[in-house]
């Protein structure tokens, strides 16, 4: 007999048991450890390296080494997007609450709702009620907007067939395209391709609001490497 405990609820049909929050801690551990992983491959060493096994510590020490300025300049400021405002996004928000930063609604950090992207197709504001039970009524401007100016998303809403996604990818194609930002130019280091460095799609539907995620990763495998132009996922 197998017990789902998520879907208990007390008499007001609020959820009793929840993991949202540890996914958004996990998800937010993983993505800091990826980030830097990345950012060395690219040329930059940065704190996010060393985010390893005392997950908590190696944050406090990482947002440390940053508020000393041991970020590279030729990297400029590193945005967080987190979608979603339940429990996963709270999560998530809270571990990076030990970074120096800044909210916008140093690193800054970006809470984005649906009411922030979800627009209608035919004109006019988005409301909440209409949107749950007909979202193809809408479509999102997440692309266009938000994920431009996105260091490192993390992907935390509920997502339906009818949805409309966060990005395609045609949209993954184009954020990924290499732009050289002069302003950030330092003599004898590379500066990075693009602004979008990661994302963190602990929302975990494959095809779904992050079209070309479409598988999950695993203990072993923790990471991907997109390649937008052949949307193709490697190891390395």
């Amino acid at each position: 007999r197998l017990i789902d405990f998520e879907k208990m609820t007390d008499i007001e049909d609020r959820r009793l048991v929840y993991f949202g929050k540890w996914a958004g801690y996990t998800g937010f551990i993983d993505i800091l450890h990826g980030l830097g992983l990345r950012l060395l491959a690219l040329g930059h060493h940065t704190p996010f390296i060393h985010i390893a096994h005392m997950a908590i510590n190696a944050v406090r020490d990482c947002g440390y080494e940053i508020a000393l300025n041991r970020m590279p300049r030729s990297i400029g400021p590193l945005i967080f997007v987190f979608t979603g405002t339940g429990n996963v996004s709270k999560g998530a928000q809270e571990l990076f609450r030990h970074f120096p930063h800044e909210f916008v609604d140093a690193i800054y950090g970006c809470v984005v709702s649906r009411a922030d992207h979800m627009i209608r197709k035919e004109g006019g504001i988005y409301k909440r009620e209409e949107f749950e039970k007909q979202p193809e009524l809408y479509v999102s401007k997440f692309a266009s907007e938000i994920a431009p100016y996105a260091t490192v998303i993390l992907n935390c809403v509920f997502w339906g067939v009818n949805t409309p996604r966060l990005l395609t990818i045609p949209d993954a194609k184009i954020l990924l395209t290499p732009r050289v930002n002069k302003s950030l130019e330092v003599p004898g280091c590379p500066s990075l391709p693009h602004r979008l460095m990661a994302i963190c799609d602990i929302s975990a539907d494959p095809g779904g609001s992050i079209e070309f995620m479409t598988e999950c990763t695993t203990i072993d495998k923790p990471f991907t490497v997109y390649d937008a132009d052949l949307n193709q996922s490697t190891d390395r």
